[in-house]
């Protein structure tokens, strides 16, 4: 995906489809998955659970539940107001990344939960409540358990095994953050180059409002990059 493809899908200008062969990496990667469910063979955060615990292996009903606690146990929420919340747009890309990731076959993620994810973000049915800028330090893990938990309130959704972790441990919020400020930047850079030269050309040939205009643009973008 190029940062085009992910600004459009941000701003609603495109759906996400996974081709055949994307499909067929996506079965053949879970079939791995399911291999060592049936076997009962130890495979971190899939039949295992996590950390010092890690060679704690799990029958396969307790897997769901431990993967289900996992979500509900990091979707911890400040409140208070004080983060922002992560846009529509910018979740639908975040998600349309995640499947991205999974079409190319590595993560073990069934093909239920990518067709969820594909008519989630299709239909902008995504949720609108996520926080961001949390301090875990561990990619955008709040986020991403904040935004599960949509999928677990819905009856007719079934989390497998393992697939906690995929929800989890990805940073394609940041990504699709950085995507839409990368087009922001470029956009402003069209329209007046923020460079020195050119502002102080500017600032004796143009008039007021174009001055003003110009360096706005500037400070913005500047403040994007620092954030």
């Amino acid at each position: 995906m190029t940062i085009a493809d992910i600004v459009d899908i941000a701003e609603g200008r495109a759906t996400i489809a996974v081709s055949a062969e994307g499909m067929e990496r996506i079965r053949t990667a879970r079939a791995v998955v399911d291999h060592y469910i049936e076997k009962g063979l130890p495979a971190y955060g899939i039949t295992t659970m996590y950390g010092a615990d890690f060679q704690t292996t799990l029958p396969p009903d307790a897997m769901r539940r431990f993967g289900r606690i996992n979500i509900i146990q990091e979707a911890t929420r400040v409140g208070d107001g004080t983060l922002p919340l992560v846009e529509r747009g910018t979740m639908r890309a975040a998600w349309a990344l995640l499947v991205n990731s999974f079409a190319r076959g590595f993560s073990g993620a069934s093909p239920d939960l990518v067709a969820t994810l594909i008519e989630r973000v299709n239909g902008n049915a995504v949720p609108d409540n996520v926080e961001y800028g949390n301090s875990m330090g561990d990619a955008d893990l709040t986020a991403n358990a904040q935004a599960a938990m949509s999928l677990l309130a819905d009856p007719k959704f079934e989390l497998k095994a393992g697939e906690a972790t995929n929800l989890l441990t990805h940073n394609f919020i940041t990504v699709a953050y950085a995507a839409q400020v990368v087009r922001r930047a470029e956009a402003l850079l069209r329209a007046g180059n923020c460079t020195r030269p050119h502002h102080r050309r500017l600032s004796r040939q143009s008039g007021a409002a174009e001055r003003s205009r110009l360096t706005t643009g500037c400070l913005a973008l500047a403040a994007e990059y620092s954030q």
